[in-house]
């Protein structure tokens, strides 16, 4: 199988596959350093020329799949699931048991790839960007009891399982709202993402302002996350909804 570890001096070969992907645009050039010098980037090559790639991130038992790219005029190749079935074997060399990936919903083609890989459809979330702004929010904010915490928050675009040694302050609530989840973003500059659990009837506004004006003090942009729809004038619905996919390794 043609498929090796990419280097960091390489970005030019892939530039123009991980460049304009989504209407918004794409995350694989912020990212490019540091995959490729954690060793955790895989590059499928053909005759010297890079066709498709793929990021996997083990931690503890689980392994996270992301960022499979594949060149247009490569496709119906089967060089995306190649890649994909590279990583779950990378995964579990490392002591991976299961391994999770998001999809946007509306990617079909990546969603039909899982399903054949043996994928499950374990959680549907809604993104929303977030206007920062200031707020002078008159009320407590309070340390999440943990049996009100997420069984999973997104950091960096991966949703992991919150830890018993996450920094004092970062699951948090509002008198009278959600449980939520602060992380801010070592992989993209200046982007908080918070994952809002709704595990319980409460009222989102507080919430949602005490956010905006914690970036809009901490000069960030946000991003919001939740299984629930959420409504207010200070959030932006995404195009569509993310899909996390999971399997078994056997």
């Amino acid at each position: 199988m043609p498929i090796r570890k990419a280097r960091r001096d390489e970005w030019y070969k892939v530039r123009n596959f991980c460049t304009n992907t989504f209407l918004w645009g794409d995350y694989i050039e912020q990212v490019w350093d540091s995959w490729t010098e954690s060793g955790s980037l895989l590059a499928y090559e053909h005759d010297k020329e890079i066709l498709g790639i793929c990021n996997v991130v083990i931690y503890g038992t689980e392994s996270w799949i992301e960022g499979i790219r594949v060149k247009p005029a490569a496709r119906r190749r089967h060089i995306g699931i190649s890649l994909l079935y590279a990583a779950e074997q990378a995964a579990t060399q490392k002591g991976a048991t299961h391994g999770r990936s998001g999809i946007e919903s509306s990617n079909m083609a990546s969603l039909q790839m899982y399903n054949t890989a043996k994928y499950r459809t374990e959680q549907v979330w809604h993104m929303y960007t977030c206007d920062a702004q200031p707020h002078n929010i008159q009320t407590l904010v309070y340390a999440a009891p943990k049996h009100t915490w997420p069984p999973r928050y997104v950091d960096s675009w991966m949703w992991l399982i919150p830890h018993h040694n996450m920094e004092s302050g970062n699951i948090l609530h509002l008198q009278d709202g959600p449980t939520f989840v602060l992380a801010e973003s070592k992989r993209f500059k200046n982007t908080l993402m918070v994952t809002i659990h709704n595990n319980v009837q409460c009222n989102n506004n507080n919430t949602i302002q005490y956010i905006s004006d914690l970036a809009y003090r901490n000069n960030q942009t946000i991003q919001i996350f939740s299984t629930t729809k959420l409504n207010h004038t200070l959030l932006h619905k995404h195009d569509s909804t993310i899909s996390i996919v999971v399997k078994k390794f056997p």
